[in-house]
């Protein structure tokens, strides 16, 4: 996380009209996803990152303007990216070109991904504690 996020209010306005889209993802798949593709290689480690980078953005958005603010889930958007295209839009305060744009951009059929189990048996914690496989993330 860039410190940006909380000096970029002192300049809204000023050179530009800044608006926050904020996209979370469920912490539990975050900390999965950053150990499967080996962010981190200690669950403990990854899951403290996810709950400072998560206080760090709830405190720095605290004193901004909710009408400058689109928070958006993750998996809801995979799930209706049509569903986000007029609320994104008027958000954005989008002309018409600009709009189609963005539906195309959302309804472009791409790689979702997989909802499979995650392998953790590489991880320390999997291993002293004796867990392979799923019986890892179901623990």
């Amino acid at each position: 996380m860039r410190p940006d996020l909380v000096h970029l209010q002192a300049m809204d306005g000023i050179l530009f009209n800044l608006k926050y889209l904020i996209i979370t993802r469920n912490v539990t798949d975050t900390a999965l996803s950053a150990l499967r593709r080996n962010f981190f290689s200690h669950v403990a480690q990854e899951l403290r990152t996810v709950e400072h980078t998560l206080t760090y953005i709830e405190s720095a958005i605290r004193g901004i303007s909710c009408h400058k603010i689109f928070i958006a889930h993750y998996e809801h958007v995979l799930a209706e990216p049509r569903s986000f295209i007029e609320p994104l839009a008027h958000f954005l305060e989008l002309g018409e070109g600009e709009k189609t744009a963005l539906k195309q951009r959302l309804t472009k059929s791409g790689k979702v991904p997989s909802r499979k189990p995650h392998k953790l048996d590489q991880f320390e914690e999997c291993k002293l504690a004796g867990l392979t496989g799923t019986a890892c993330y179901q623990k």
